[in-house]
């Protein structure tokens, strides 16, 4: 069999990897402080990419003796039961491969994902159908994949009155083993004895072992997830899992199974691992940044014993299958030069770590280290900044107040960069993206990608012009019946949300500290918006009769326009075919001369102008502007050559294609999506109209909670009708005008 291995080292705030012990032995006591100086105790990653002939598509992984185990499973061409299914087995050095069938299409049979236990062997569930009937096997293999016992829990298993098809499967410290089928638990032991059943009222995501070998459940609550002790049952009262208290936010964060020695969970999330016992709190054991990983490339972490860890996933963007050992010892800067990045926990996306993990590796003049504010230290950040504790490269993205960073004079002009770069050049990227960003000729922030946020509507209604006013909606809402919506779900609030968000700058100007609400324009948008409800009580308004008829509102025209994200050339031509039935025109949101249509940039990125590295943060900043960075991009990227390809793409069926365009329905965001198998996808003439709509943006969605706040105080007052329209704009002119002249 063929195969391909690469190898990958890294390490902990270093890319060269030789340790730097050239003043060992000597007693120079100036020596010793600069060895000092340039080394620490981090963790250092050795990784491995597996491309191989690797039969379906993986599912979780497992780790046992230095070993990767890992299920892979191919289903059937045609719609049918049965499933190939093969154990994989590789060390983290991504030697030794070896591939285990497990069952076949022909046995009509499915399998597990296999656990492994501190004994060294590993289990997993053999589901053997027929038409008449299902057979369950617990299997027993050696760690080399080979069978060493099967044990028949077919009887255990009719507990599950409708079937049991295995979702998750998990184990004890006693050797009781734990199946859900997503919702309820049933516990055997290993002679397929029936010990229990629990309910659960949230479903199951995953099993996980403390130290003591105490099984929990991690599953999701509408409020994040949650952890729940399990107990076998007992019979004398109805068994349900015991909440755990979690001193983090279960949002973000993956437990996983502690070591069994000393440490009850592991925790991880997009920055770094923590260890965790249950009564206290997380420890945090290492950056994922600095060790070398990218957390894109991840989807299982494992302790390996001794201050080890494994993990496992696939690589970006090639998706090998890709193993990482994490080994904690004594690493060197190499003699580099630190580069600072800053930004939000959500400016700082996966896809840029995964770039400073790769530009770390490999740049032996600088290493790029992570500062991340997350929650409510996001006040912290523009105090920082503001007093003058800047980074090197700050990340932005909506919610930051860039303007006001931009009108104290913080960032250094990226055209200088571009213009010396010798590689790169302006006429590279998106001519109105460039534009947009401009303050006064000069490039202080960009991008690597972009959606556009824009409002679309039946062009048999609206027309073919991109760009629409308050004036010309009153004229077709007026024509339209009295129960049609203009736009659905929204409030009074929500309208002076949607105006500065996509047409603000045209009240606002940052750049100069200027302000123009009292302007004829603004006037007219506060009586709009005074036309929608004060509040909505969402149970109600949301109702399942809403859903039921959510499909066809905008076809029927119960409901005229829609707020959405477009993040993909197939969007438009997708609402068209399942929301609307009719062409569209992106008019944009209203607005006296611009098209109501902005980009939206989820992490813009800006260099200190006093920076005493500049030339290293460029160094970093513009591997974000090749084509090996763009043509990866999740969402439009900025480079036209890279633009033409992701439109290419739009155009050719892919069963992996993931596309969930964003509508807004008020404050709620919802996703809409549909099978392409069933409506084809976009032609040239599409991928066209949606350049047009690209091209038609003329702004970068912002949101400033300061100046948001003040406008909906103030026409509040308007809306209750202790004011005019004009009295309320007054009001706001002046305290946005003060906001401006304190912050500018």
């Amino acid at each position: 069999m063929k195969k391909l291995v690469k190898r990958i080292f890294a390490a902990g705030l270093a890319a060269a990897l030789a340790l730097s012990f050239a003043a060992c032995g000597k007693d120079n006591d100036e020596e010793k402080d600069i060895q000092t100086a340039s080394e620490e105790y981090a963790y250092r990653t050795e990784s491995a990419e597996l491309a191989d002939e690797i039969v379906g598509d993986y599912d979780s992984f497992s780790y046992y003796g230095d070993k990767i185990y890992f299920l892979s499973k191919k289903y059937p061409d045609e719609s049918g039961n049965g499933v190939d299914a093969y154990l994989n087995i590789v060390s983290t050095d991504g030697s030794g491969f070896k591939s285990v069938q497990l069952c076949s299409c022909a046995d009509m049979a499915d399998v597990s994902s296999p656990i492994f236990a501190p004994d060294g062997n590993g289990y997993y569930i053999y589901m053997d159908g027929t038409e008449e009937k299902t057979e369950y096997l617990l299997k027993t293999i050696d760690e080399n994949g080979t069978e060493v016992n099967s044990v028949d829990f077919t009887k255990a298993a009719e507990h599950f009155l409708e079937g049991l098809y295995v979702w998750r499967f998990g184990m004890d410290g006693k050797g009781n083993f734990y199946v859900t089928d997503y919702n309820n638990i049933m516990v055997f032991d290993r002679d397929g004895t029936y010990k229990g059943f629990i309910e659960t009222e949230n479903g199951v995501d995953d099993f996980v072992t403390d130290k003591n070998g105490d099984v929990y459940i991690y599953q999701w609550t509408g409020n994040g997830y949650e952890l729940f002790k399990l107990d076998i049952p007992d019979g004398t009262e109805e068994e349900k899992p015991k909440a755990v208290d979690m001193p983090f936010e279960g949002y973000n964060n993956h437990i996983i199974s502690g070591n069994g020695v000393d440490t009850d969970f592991y925790v991880y999330d997009n920055e770094a691992l923590y260890s965790w016992n249950i009564g206290g709190e997380p420890q945090k054991l290492l950056d994922w940044v600095k060790a070398g990983v990218s957390v894109i490339e991840v989807s299982d972490v494992f302790y390996a014993g001794n201050d080890t860890f494994a993990c496992a996933g696939k690589s970006f963007p090639h998706e090998y299958t890709k193993f990482s050992k994490l080994t904690k010892q004594l690493v060197s800067t190499g003699g580099r030069k630190e580069i600072i990045l800053a930004g939000t926990e959500y400016s700082i996306s996966s896809l840029i770590k995964n770039q400073i993990v790769k530009f770390n590796a490999s740049n032996d003049k600088y290493f790029v280290t992570v500062k991340e504010y997350k929650g409510e230290n996001i006040s912290q950040l523009n105090l920082d900044l503001t007093g003058g504790n800047i980074p090197d490269i700050l990340i932005t993205d909506s919610y930051t107040p860039t303007e006001t960073y931009i009108a104290k004079g913080i960032f250094a002009d990226l055209y200088e960069f571009i213009d010396n770069d010798g590689e790169l050049k302006r006429e590279d990227f998106v001519p109105n993206l460039l534009t947009s960003f401009e303050t006064d000729g000069k490039l202080y922030r960009f991008t690597d990608s972009f959606t556009v946020y824009t409002v679309i509507g039946k062009t048999s209604i609206f027309g073919d012009d991109m760009g629409i006013t308050v004036d010309r909606l009153n004229e077709i809402a007026a024509a339209r019946p009295a129960d049609a919506e203009m736009f659905a779900g929204f409030t009074k609030t929500d309208i002076l949300t949607y105006a500065m968000e996509m047409s603000g700058s045209e009240f606002i100007d940052f750049k100069n500290g200027k302000c123009d609400f009292n302007s004829e324009s603004f006037i007219k948008m506060l009586e709009f918006a005074n036309g929608y409800l004060n509040d909505i009580d969402f149970a109600t308004y949301f109702d399942d009769a809403f859903w039921g008829r959510f499909e066809t509102m905008f076809s029927d025209e119960s409901a005229l326009l829609m707020v959405c994200y477009l993040t993909d050339y197939s969007d438009v031509y997708r609402f068209e075919h399942t929301n609307f039935d009719d062409p569209v025109t992106a008019v944009g949101f209203p607005c006296k001369d611009r098209t109501g249509t902005s980009f939206v940039v989820d992490s813009g990125f800006s260099i200190s102008e006093k920076s005493p590295n500049k030339e290293g943060a460029w160094e970093f900043v513009r591997t974000m502007l090749l084509p090996e960075y763009q043509d990866c991009a999740d969402q439009f990227p900025v480079r036209n050559d890279s633009l033409d390809k992701y439109a290419a793409a739009a155009m050719k069926y892919d069963p992996d294609r993931i596309n969930n365009a964003i509508v807004m329905m008020g404050g709620m965001a919802l996703s809409s999506s549909s099978n392409s198998s069933e409506i084809g996808e976009p032609k040239q003439e599409d991928i066209d109209r949606m350049n047009d709509i690209i091209a038609s943006a003329n702004g970068i969605m912002s949101y400033n909670s300061s100046v948001l706040e003040i406008i909906t105080e103030e026409a509040a007052s308007y809306f209750s009708g202790s004011k005019s329209p004009e009295d309320a704009a007054s009001l706001i002119q002046t305290r946005v005008q003060l906001y401006l002249d304190e912050n500018a």
